[in-house]
């Protein structure tokens, strides 16, 4: 007589029969993963974050005079690529002394946008909290520093065009004056009246009026050239500087240490 033929599949009795007469080595190996997660999280090399909130004020609209359209509303996804330039990073470099590169330094910061809001949180990491803290509030500081500079560079050079062309028109209207003289005394009487001398009148006029406008727009932005010649809270501020972190970055304990719970379990399990 042949004997039964096993059943073409598992009952939960079964799984469970195995577990109990495994369930030392199921354990074994489960400690074991759990400890070398924790070994690495002990040994692995810490990496610390400081962020800083730094504030982007908007420029008042008479910054738009000199034609360099720096007034106004702010785009705050300009404000974060200018955040990890290299002209930022390079200051960073500067102010910490830094051995790595600027494409390095920039590689490591951070940014984030909160939504609907001008604010920036910019994050930096380092190999030890103290340094963290420092780099993020250097990041914050040099970022301002270089937006105060480029857009002290648009105004200044915006002046001195607007300069350039008030030269330009107080020349003209010599040249319009002195031509409108010098016809009025070799004609006085032919010419007073004439079409010609109307043309170059309102020629002079609309020269004037050019030159009142440009002249209005110096005296309108030469107030925030002066004002943004020293540092202040114009272009934006540090409005919560970077704290000491309390515990590291990476690794993290709460996602290395029950990671390797899980993989020891389903190892022996399988």
């Amino acid at each position: 007589m042949n004997p039964p033929a096993a059943p073409d599949y598992f009952e939960l009795s079964d799984y469970t029969t195995v577990l109990r007469r495994r369930w030392k080595r199921i354990v074994v190996v489960t400690l074991a993963g759990i400890a070398l997660a924790a070994a690495y999280v002990f040994l692995a090399p810490k990496t610390y974050t400081g962020t800083v909130l730094v504030q982007v004020n908007a420029l008042p609209n008479n910054a738009n005079a000199v034609g360099g359209r720096t007034g106004g509303p702010v785009n705050m996804d300009n404000e974060a690529q200018a955040v990890r330039s290299l002209a930022v990073a390079a200051e960073v470099k500067k102010k910490l002394h830094s051995d790595l590169s600027e494409t390095d330094i920039s590689n490591n910061i951070r940014v984030t946008v909160p939504p609907n809001s001008t604010y920036l949180q910019i994050t930096c990491a380092a190999s030890s909290a103290s340094g963290a803290q420092r780099c993020a509030n250097v990041v914050g500081q040099a970022y301002l520093d270089n937006r105060r500079i480029t857009i002290m560079k648009v105004l200044g050079d915006g002046i001195t065009n607007l300069q350039r062309k008030a030269a330009r028109l107080e020349q003209d209207i010599v040249v319009f004056k002195t031509l409108l003289l010098t016809l009025r005394h070799q004609h006085p009487n032919q010419i007073f009246g004439s079409r010609s001398q109307i043309n170059d009148e309102l020629k002079l006029n609309g020269v004037q009026a050019s030159l009142q406008s440009v002249q209005a727009n110096i005296s309108t932005a030469q107030p925030l050239y002066a004002a943004m010649s020293a540092p202040g809270t114009i272009v934006g501020q540090i409005k919560s500087s970077a704290t000491l972190p309390t515990s590291p970055a990476s690794p993290r304990k709460l996602l290395y240490i029950p990671s390797g719970l899980i993989i020891g379990l389903l190892l022996k399990l399988a």
